[in-house]
């Protein structure tokens, strides 16, 4: 990525569009820390981030959904669950506890899973539950850590339409906690419809800007950028 300047405010939805190859994983990671910027600043709530760590960027507030699961297939959902939950607590450096301290763990897990309808589904193991329910479950597994800032990272990929709608409306359902969103995706239409604004990408480059609306009117753009024709 090259001369990429942007920002995201607070219950703002953010998209990053545009085909494979165009440079939106590669943004993502460097926001995140797993590549490190050869030039230029990222901030995070005017704190200047671009030389911390990645687990350092997550405990000041910044969560990430990868596009690929980053799971644990042979744990159960809840399982899953606890140690996302745990992991930003205080309580992760004290080996002697008693089990029933952690039942504002168990609790917050089972919230977390109730919003993304995965709770009937806790004693299945990741590997067992659906593609969409996987993608929806590591959702749940980024906002264990209260963040301040959502990276997502192609939430929709690989689902069913009807699963496309059911995290799209996670989506909506996170605008109303105030959290910015900043997703990348390869599918225009979901995009459009769950963002506030939107920018696509091409080689590295941003190469257009707008509203949902106004890029669904602009035919001359989504047929030169998303090789879409008509309205």
């Amino acid at each position: 990525m090259q001369d990429v300047s942007f920002s995201v405010e607070i219950g703002e939805k953010l998209a990053i569009i545009g085909p494979n190859g165009a440079g939106k994983t590669t943004l993502f990671n460097l926001l995140n820390g797993q590549f490190k910027a050869s030039d230029g600043r990222i901030y995070l709530f005017n704190q200047d981030i671009t030389n911390i760590s990645t687990q350092r960027r997550a405990h000041l507030g910044q969560a990430r959904s990868f596009q690929m699961n980053t799971l644990f297939p042979t744990l159960t959902v809840l399982d899953n669950m606890q140690p996302a939950v745990h992991v930003l607590k205080p309580s992760r450096f004290h080996m002697f506890r008693s089990i029933t301290s952690y039942d504002d763990h168990i609790t917050k897990a089972q919230k977390l899973l109730e919003t993304m309808a995965l709770w009937e589904k806790r004693e299945d193991l990741a590997q067992d539950i659906s593609y969409g329910e996987q993608r929806k479950l590591e959702i749940a597994f980024s906002l264990a850590s209260e963040p301040k800032l959502m990276l997502l990272d192609e939430p929709s990929e690989g689902l069913a339409p009807i699963i496309v709608k059911e995290v799209g409306k996670v989506i909506n359902r996170l605008k109303k906690r105030r959290i910015p969103i900043l997703l990348v995706e390869q599918n225009p239409p979901f995009a459009l419809k769950a963002a506030d604004y939107v920018y696509i990408t091409s080689k590295g480059l941003i190469v257009y800007e707008s509203t949902p609306d106004e890029l669904k009117d602009d035919v001359e753009a989504k047929g030169k950028y998303l090789g879409v024709t008509g309205r």
